[in-house]
């Protein structure tokens, strides 16, 4: 595809609004490395010692930065990205401090309680001796204390006491009576998760940074008159949504009457729109065609921008139009009917979404289509026996695991 369109941008300059002269950068790494640095230069060089502690904590250098933008920056213009970084961290570390603060607030008191409470329970044999001790709970109770009174401190370091300070924790030492409920345990449970999920700017510097760098690298391929292979497809959808894209639809239509595109699961959304700009999927125009040969079942390039529902769109244009290659000539009989019964379960039951995952009360757009085999000659012995075509394990409610 790519191919293709810069085929198109070069063959009809001028219909398509590009430049007679740019030249095709295979290899755009190091260009855009250059701009990243000059990202960091701009933003991040200038911060205050505390802004700058908290980006080390994500991107010790540009570099890895760059790692973190590479599938951002050809979306940025969906992202938002009004606040600077300095304001975006400053704001972050506020709201971090905030939530922190009222994390803290209980425990002068919790602690306290909880001392009581377990020396108690200890002084009168209420828990296992070898489980819980005053010299394995006191170092607990005073990191917590420390923690607490500590405005800057994040996370108290626990160890064993993650664990043993929570209601099931309690339960499995205790010995006498009911195990003891009280909101520290509760709170014991969640609080991880809660420092894990504080406030910070790490997002927001992403989406600022995607943007920034979006604009910076193509105002340097305008300036150099360069392009790279995303520049293909973009350049090419704007100018079929342009002012004269209907005539360079047609102009490219006349040169390529039929076109077949294979894989078509892997296509993104910007591939997609330039086809139909050009072909009209859903008119079927009898002087044109366009093949779309894809299978859902393959889609695994999400990464890479490919989009299921971009294929589920086609799908609905072509509808009435569709076929399916329903022989399968690499696989045995009794691979392709083993397959086709696992898919089978899954389609035919009622609970669940299919096979597939997309049946809904509206519909199922992805059905599972049984598949017949031509067969091979080829079959897969051990110790001299044929092996089963699948074999699925079963795991019991004790983790005792049987084959079905």
């Amino acid at each position: 595809i790519h191919g293709w369109c810069n085929r198109m941008l070069r063959e009809h300059a001028f219909d398509s609004d590009s430049l007679f002269t740019q030249t095709l950068e295979t290899d755009q790494s190091e260009q855009l490395a250059e701009v990243v640095r000059d990202y960091w230069r701009t933003f991040m060089v200038r911060l205050d010692v505390c802004s700058v502690a908290d980006v080390l904590l994500w991107w010790p250098g540009p570099a890895t930065l760059q790692g973190d933008l590479r599938n951002l920056v050809e979306h940025a213009g969906l992202l938002d990205a009004k606040i600077e970084p300095a304001a975006a961290l400053r704001v972050a570390r506020e709201e971090k401090q905030r939530c922190l603060t009222e994390l803290k607030a209980p425990w002068a008191v919790w602690v306290d309680e909880l001392r009581t409470l377990l020396d108690d329970a200890v002084a009168l044999k209420c828990v296992n001796g070898r489980k819980l001790q005053a010299r394995f709970y006191q170092p607990w109770l005073e990191t917590l204390s420390a923690w607490a009174s500590d405005a800057e401190a994040v996370e108290p370091d626990l160890k064993t006491g993650w664990t043993r300070l929570t209601p099931a924790g309690m339960a499995e030492v205790w010995t006498k009576g009911e195990p003891p409920a009280h909101p520290a345990l509760e709170a014991i449970v969640v609080l991880q998760a809660a420092l894990k999920a504080l406030p910070n700017a790490r997002n927001d510097l992403l989406r600022h940074a995607a943007c920034w760098v979006e604009k910076r690298f193509a105002d340097e391929q305008a300036r150099h008159a360069q392009m790279g292979f995303n520049d293909l497809l973009t350049g090419l959808d704007d100018a079929l949504h342009g002012s004269n894209g209907m005539r360079l639809a047609e102009i490219i239509r006349r040169q390529f009457p039929v076109a077949l595109i294979d894989e078509f699961q892997d296509t993104d959304p910007v591939q997609y729109r330039i086809f139909d700009a050009v072909y009209h999927v859903k008119e079927n125009n009898p002087d044109t065609a366009l093949i779309l040969i894809g299978d859902p079942k393959q889609a695994i390039y999400a990464f890479r921008g490919a989009d299921i529902h971009t294929y589920l769109a086609a799908r609905r244009a072509c509808a009435g139009r569709l076929y399916t290659l329903k022989k399968n000539f690499r696989s045995t009989h009794a691979m392709v009917a083993s397959t086709n019964r696992c898919f089978e379960a899954a389609e035919t039951r009622t609970l669940g979404s299919g096979a597939f995952l997309f049946r809904s009360e509206s519909g199922n757009p992805v059905p599972f289509v049984t598949v017949e085999a031509q067969g091979r000659q080829e079959a897969l012995l051990a110790d001299g026996k044929d092996l089963p075509a699948l074999t699925a394990w079963w795991l019991l409610p004790k983790d005792v695991a049987k084959p079905i």
